[in-house]
């Protein structure tokens, strides 16, 4: 009976995909479409796409893809997506999208009413440089509405395809797409995202099936948590052109190697340094005790003397004579020539080239020079101490910690004899918070002392891209408190920022019970992975530790309760993750101490591991000690 039951399911659920995804005409739409009003993998959907596909094909000089949607209006809030908006580059007139239609569908009176959007409601746009789009509003729409919209994209660009996506703004039920090449040119289709790569690996030995991709539910691309650019790490496919039978028949490789385009930006960059330049201003730095003072002298004289015009760039773009003159580069600009007066300064300094998180992570698989972003200097002591330094951004001592952006977890190293990756992350950031309850005539009085460096420094707001880092830990009792006085000191001789806050407690005299909770349990709680299995690599802010110790006076007529098992010490992915909590009552105080360890940003093995840590952690971290009248 089961059996029966299950391939009954099975055989439901193939008709309603079906019905839900017809290969029909245009404003063909049906029963099941029509009164489809949830999402099951993402109830709280406002809109979804029922249907997508594209189907592009490349001639010998152009190519155009074909793109069709239909998407249902699920709410009042889905009525948003009638505003329409299609991106293009016009690179002297190479790409342009034509015969655009679109129209709603509804339901009155129990028949279907369309309603086509007219020729004279496109618009055309120019949003900056080459990038411009087509708007439109599609009319009378409601919740309920169906909407279905076609366009052609025309380029006469063969060396770069936009690539498709499967994945936007909601959630999409099933999205397909076809390539027709008929050039003499052959393509390098990059998969990205955990649906397509599984669709690649499970088709590979069908034939033909790199002309056809298809990949059914797929989340809204704001349901991929813990990575630092959803865009780039949501469903898509990019076709890279990889070489081309030219007209004498011969096959010419536009692929080349990591050395090779190391050779090219190296080359690049060279035309640009003039040594002179370099020897005149290292005249102007003094000589330093040791590497970290050379290197702050170093530092200095750039911040003085040169302004980054806010542009980045993957290779220089003008001379050091003209940078000399204007005292204005770009990112590469003030990168190389703070590379050249360490180095004639006796500090061993490499160029790393990185892509920013704004623009997605390095593709290793396939080098082309366009994935990067800039470059910036991995610097090695004496001591064999490396230092990321960004020249554009050179805070007083803090100079190693520079914007996160940078980041990506991996850079580039140009060399020119071999191809060499590394693994960057950044400097760990500490906050420390010492908490002493005074219990006194009734009250509370209440010391709290914090110190925090790195990223948790309110000074460097800028570099985190406004995450808010500053006293992210609570106060442990719950009870209420007037603030009574803050002191704010400056770094120490560690760099640590201080800071002292007092305050007091309304009395507490009449209370029968006080909970005394985990001050980064609402820390903790932002590590909740959702996922049941992930593939692609889990990428937090920065490392950094936390630790809090908490001193309580148990006042006379009270007891402590500490829950059984509350003290817990949990380590993961060989000790780059560790949390610690531990209570005891000593000399008539409640003491409570913890620690919250992340050694690394980005950990691409092991989730199940990691998983496994934080349900653990969080668990831990949710358990209150109580303080209870007798």
């Amino acid at each position: 009976m089961r059996s029966t039951l299950a391939l009954l399911f099975v055989i439901i659920s193939i008709l309603c995909l079906g019905q839900l995804n017809p290969k029909t005409k245009w404003g063909d739409v049906s029963e099941v479409e029509i009164n489809y009003n949830t999402v099951p993998f993402e109830e709280n959907a406002d809109a979804v796409i029922l249907y997508e596909k594209g189907d592009m094909t490349i001639a010998r000089l152009d190519n155009q893809k074909i793109v069709y949607r239909r998407i249902k209006v699920l709410n009042e809030k889905g009525k948003k997506f009638a505003n329409q908006e299609l991106l293009y580059h016009d690179i002297y007139g190479f790409d342009e999208i034509r015969y655009i239609k679109a129209q709603s569908i509804n339901v009155v009176d129990g028949k279907l009413v369309k309603t086509a959007l007219k020729n004279s409601e496109i618009f055309d746009t120019e949003i900056a440089g080459t990038l411009r789009s087509k708007r439109f509003a599609i009319p009378n729409v409601k919740a309920g509405s169906i909407i279905e919209i076609e366009y052609t994209l025309f380029s006469r660009n063969n060396y770069y395809l936009t690539p498709w996506e499967f994945q936007h703004e909601i959630p999409t039920l099933f999205s397909s797409f076809d390539i027709n090449i008929q050039s003499a040119r052959e393509y390098m289709p990059i998969c990205s995202g955990e649906k397509i790569v599984k669709f690649a690996r499970e088709n590979d030995k069908i034939k033909d099936h790199r002309n056809n991709w298809t990949i059914v539910d797929v989340p809204s691309i704001n349901q991929i948590d813990f990575v630092y650019n959803q865009r780039d790490a949501a469903e898509k496919i990019i076709f890279q052109l990889k070489g081309y039978t030219n007209i004498n028949y011969d096959y010419v490789n536009e692929m080349t190697n990591w050395t090779d385009l190391n050779k090219l930006i190296i080359e690049r960059n060279s035309k640009n340094i003039d040594q002179e330049v370099v020897k005149r201003s290292a005249i102007n730095i003094s000589p330093g005790l040791n590497d970290y003072d050379q290197i702050e002298k170093v530092l200095k004289y750039i911040e003085k003397n040169y302004l980054w015009d806010e542009s980045y760039a993957a290779h220089s773009t003008q001379s050091f004579r003209e940078l000399e003159k204007t005292k204005e580069g770009s990112s590469a600009d003030l990168n190389l020539f703070l590379n050249q007066l360490l180095l004639t300064k006796g500090i061993k300094s490499e160029l790393v080239l990185v892509s920013l998180r704004d623009n997605g992570r390095v593709k290793r698989i396939f080098p082309f020079a366009n994935q990067f972003s800039t470059f910036i200097n991995l610097i090695t002591l004496k001591n064999g101490e490396t230092l990321l330094i960004d020249a554009i951004h050179l805070p007083e001592k803090d100079y190693q910690y520079i914007p996160l952006d940078n980041f990506n977890q991996y850079g580039l190293l140009l060399n020119k004899s071999k191809e060499v990756f590394i693994e960057m992350n950044p400097q760990i950031s500490e906050y420390h918070s010492l908490q002493n309850y005074v219990y006194r005539d009734g009250k509370f009085q209440i010391t709290r002392s914090d110190k925090r460096n790195g990223y948790f420094k309110e000074k460097l707001p800028d570099l985190v891209k406004g995450i808010q880092q500053h006293n992210p830990q609570s106060q442990a009792v719950d009870i209420v408190t007037n603030e009574k006085k803050r002191d704010h000191k400056d770094a120490d001789e560690n760099n640590f920022e201080l800071e002292r806050i007092m305050s007091e407690s309304v009395p507490i005299a009449n209370s029968s019970f006080m909970a005394v909770e985990n001050p980064i349990k609402s820390i903790l709680s932002t590590f909740q992975l959702k996922e049941p299995n992930r593939e692609r690599a889990l990428e937090f802010n920065f490392p950094f530790f936390y630790k809090t110790d908490v001193a309580i006076d148990i006042p006379d007529g009270y007891k402590v309760e500490i829950p059984q098992n509350f003290n817990a010490h949990n380590k993961a992915q060989s000790e780059n993750l560790a949390y610690f909590q531990n209570a005891e009552i000593k000399d008539g105080k409640l003491i409570f101490h913890i620690e919250f360890y992340l050694g690394k940003a980005v950990f691409d093995k092991n989730y199940a591991e990691i998983k496994s840590f934080f349900e653990k952690a969080n668990l831990d971290a949710s358990k209150t000690i109580l303080i209870k009248k007798n």
